[in-house]
């Protein structure tokens, strides 16, 4: 599957995630660590950006097949963070990358 701009119901999944799991845990893959590290991006900027910034894209992994969600915001300097991540299994979020 193609990289493609989110439908209703990628905009619906995304946001019923986040309601039912208020409280969900973050992990980060060693490469979005490194590139957090690399862009000075701290896991305060990445959860701002996860609970009010915009979905703008959604992939499919070529590994596991799983959706993953580009999502784009801002933090309290107003620089743009763009962060990309599948949801689950149960409340985890898991950070892929970070720019």
């Amino acid at each position: 599957m193609a990289v493609r701009g989110p439908t209703n119901r990628d905009r619906s999944t995304f946001d019923k995630f986040f309601r039912e799991f208020p409280d969900y845990d973050v992990r980060y893959t060693k490469h979005a660590r490194e590139r957090m590290a690399e862009r000075e991006i701290s896991a305060a900027q990445i959860d701002r950006v996860l609970q009010s910034g915009s979905l703008t894209e959604v992939d499919r992994d070529i590994r596991s097949g799983q959706e993953k969600y580009r999502v784009e915001g801002y933090d309290v300097d107003e620089q743009r963070i763009v962060v990309v991540v599948p949801l689950g299994p149960g409340r985890r979020v898991t950070v892929v990358t970070a720019f």
